[in-house]
């Protein structure tokens, strides 16, 4: 092992000890911490003051459950009854703001098929809302109206909205068995808003590739 190697890894050793002796922890206002025995989640709580735990056998995990944003970059949708060498008759491109909130912060246990260190709140968001968008620009490719978008963006958030857990539902919270039961994101990450900031279809002279 190379020396920069095996320092880092004696830094990594002594970070999980220490958080492994710790036996207290401070909830913040906007926060979720998670006490995990054994590495499993066995109580989550959001109301802010210190949490306890035993050393060596319970660890902490906090998430952040606060509302967040993310601004995403114009795209383009075809139609998708086009085929090679098919000219695409319009370039539509949009641009949106979604407000989102995770709304139960086991979804860093329970979300998989993600990668190592991905971000969970912004593969769904990007990937279920650009999914339905694209449904939207292949049913009407050629006479979609920004009046179309805004009532489909408002139909979208009204089916992926999803009411935080309250304080006294997070006593009662039955964990889901390991492996044994498939979880829905909607249930995890609520969509709160999406904000049309661009819309625009222009005559494009491009061809499918």
């Amino acid at each position: 092992m190379e020396p920069l190697e095996f320092g880092k890894f004696i830094v990594q050793l002594i970070t999980q000890f220490w958080d492994r002796c710790v036996f207290l922890t401070e909830c913040n206002q906007g926060q979720a911490v998670i006490k995990k025995r054994f590495g499993r989640p066995i109580k989550w709580r959001t109301k802010p003051r210190w949490y306890w735990k035993w050393p060596l056998i319970d660890m902490f995990d906090k998430v952040d459950m606060r509302k967040q944003y993310v601004f995403l970059n114009a795209h383009s949708f075809y139609h998708n009854g086009m085929v090679n060498d098919t000219i695409v008759p319009y370039n539509i491109l949009i641009d949106f703001q979604v407000e989102y909130q995770v709304v139960n912060p086991l979804v860093i246990y329970e979300a998989s098929g993600y990668k190592e260190g991905e971000d969970v709140s912004l593969s769904y968001i990007n990937n279920i809302i650009h999914y339905r968008l694209s449904e939207l620009i292949q049913k009407n490719p050629h006479d979609i109206s920004y009046g179309q978008l805004l009532t489909y963006a408002n139909k979208i958030v009204q089916e992926l909205h999803t009411e935080k857990i309250s304080q006294e539902e997070e006593k009662r919270y039955h964990f889901l068995k390991h492996g044994k039961e498939t979880i829905n994101l909607k249930d995890y990450i609520s969509i709160n808003e999406i904000i049309i900031t661009s819309f625009d279809k222009n005559i494009s002279l491009r061809t499918t590739i």
